[in-house]
């Protein structure tokens, strides 16, 4: 479950939803809030990868995009990204959603040739 910063529950909220206001209200289910973050995610990807190349006249290497891996990398080599599985502290948990999580790329060249293609 989410909760939103400042919201103000009381009673029963159901344990696979998003909660914000005050009074908190349900806004969506997570799968819901999964679904619209990564379509999202794959903007703002997109608009990192459109910046660096306009700012530094070249196309950025795949560890620039870490917080964004999982668009295009399913591998057992994850240690590039170890810091950031850590994060939240489920490092085990994050290994294994991204294992069997479908990349929407195949590869990081494969988001380029995506991004340029929309640039």
């Amino acid at each position: 479950m989410i909760i939103g910063a400042n919201a103000v529950v009381s009673g029963h909220v159901d344990s696979d939803s998003v909660y914000a206001g005050n009074p908190a209200k349900k806004l969506m289910t997570l799968d819901e809030f999964r679904v619209k973050r990564e379509k999202k995610q794959i903007e703002e990807a997109k608009n990192v990868v459109l910046e660096y190349k306009r700012r530094f006249n070249k196309m950025p290497p795949e560890s620039e995009l870490g917080e964004y891996f999982f668009l295009f990398r399913k591998d057992d080599n994850l240690s590039a990204f170890k810091e950031k599985m850590e994060l939240m502290r489920n490092y085990n948990v994050s290994k294994k959603t991204i294992q069997t999580h479908k990349t929407r790329f195949k590869d990081y060249q494969d988001f380029l040739n995506y991004c340029l293609k929309e640039e």
